[in-house]
């Protein structure tokens, strides 16, 4: 953030900007992009080239030795809405015009107070505090007090809606031999039509690997993400480790998300995919709702997935749920889940030290 894109970016001394400048260069096996510590993005990053087996490109961070500073690179699929810019629209019912605010880009897709996702109201006319409703270029907010003297930092995300890569926070793009290592990736989610969930189901990964091969996660982060906060999605050789993923999207009574739609981990392979392998190690989900499975394994193809391992995964308040069609070998080893069920309908599973404590709700 202290860059310049017009830099060349080869040294701490003449470092890039944005992660635009990223997204839009081509990088050789074995580069490594790397972000500052205590930095924080408001953009989406996806990766534009291939790596290999033997050099994998490197998605990382450093320290600035002029600006120090130990805390994780943040990307943020949101943008801060000024206080100023909300006006009263009834009754303990304020809005705010999504053309007024330059940095959304004409978009928005879910609000955030202080970070906390607001619930997505059915209509304007039906507003509870601390929901939203999105309307054409209007977005709504049900509060008790006014945003423009409260106090509360307004996000609203506009970023990570589309498919595929235009969908997610982060992004492997289908390229291969690839890692991202200490980034944290935060507020993503659409509501698909207006702000009722009754149309539709929220989208937006946080993170989304899709389509390679050998790519890496490690000690990366996911907080509220509008559906899976880690997918591995038709890809094979996906090793994640020290994953943390906080804060599931939910909706208003009577609204929830049906369950699985915004899984903490994921991973899925489609009938045209065949022996995709993945391995979840030392993940944790916790601030979790408790209706939405911390890891998720589900296939449209009997053998699109040949084997998964989930080693020491500690899911605090969330189900784990196996899925995995005929034919898939999975094992479980190690890991803790708290207050919730452990949910197993395949036929090849090992589980081994799993510890299970509480009670389901």
């Amino acid at each position: 953030p202290f860059g310049s894109d017009s830099n060349n970016g080869t040294s701490m001394n003449t470092p890039w900007a944005t992660a635009t400048k990223v997204d839009n260069s081509t990088f050789q096996a074995g580069d490594q992009i790397l972000f500052a510590n205590g930095g924080e993005w408001h953009g989406q990053l996806i990766a534009p080239s291939d790596g290999t087996v033997a050099n994998p490109i490197t998605f990382g961070n450093y320290t600035d030795p002029n600006h120090s500073d130990t805390a994780k690179p943040i990307f943020w699929g949101s943008d801060v809405v000024p206080n100023t810019a909300f006006a009263s629209a009834g009754t303990n019912t304020y809005s705010f015009n999504i053309s007024n605010v330059a940095a959304l880009s004409g978009n928005a897709y879910w609000i955030f107070a202080n970070h906390v996702p607001l619930l997505a109201a059915t209509s304007s006319s039906n507003m509870s505090a601390g929901s939203f409703y999105v309307n054409g270029n209007t977005v709504y907010i049900g509060s008790s007090t006014n945003p423009s003297t409260n106090g509360v930092t307004y996000t609203a995300v506009d970023r990570g809606a589309g498919t595929n890569a235009n969908s997610s926070l982060i992004d492997s793009n289908a390229h291969s031999n690839l890692i991202f290592q200490n980034l944290v990736g935060k507020e993503t989610a659409e509501v698909p039509s207006g702000g009722a969930l009754a149309s539709g189901l929220p989208d937006a990964y946080v993170w989304r690997i899709q389509g390679g091969s050998n790519i890496q996660l490690i000690n990366d982060e996911a907080y509220y993400g509008g559906k899976h906060h880690f997918g591995a999605i038709d890809t094979t050789g996906f090793v994640a480790t020290g994953l943390i993923a906080q804060g599931a999207i939910d909706g208003v009574a009577g609204n929830t998300l049906p369950y699985g739609n915004a899984t903490a981990f994921v991973a899925y392979s489609d009938a045209n995919q065949h022996g995709d392998t993945s391995q979840w190690i030392n993940c944790t989900v916790s601030n979790y709702s408790g209706a939405q499975p911390a890891f998720l394994t589900h296939n449209d193809g009997s053998d699109s997935i040949a084997s998964i391992l989930i080693q020491n995964m500690t899911s605090l308040g969330s189900p784990i749920a196996l899925e995995p069609g005929t034919g898939v070998s999975i094992t479980v080893k190690g890991g803790l889940v708290t207050n919730n069920e452990f949910d197993n309908y395949g036929a090849n599973v090992v589980i081994d030290g799993l510890k299970m404590t509480g009670e389901i709700g």
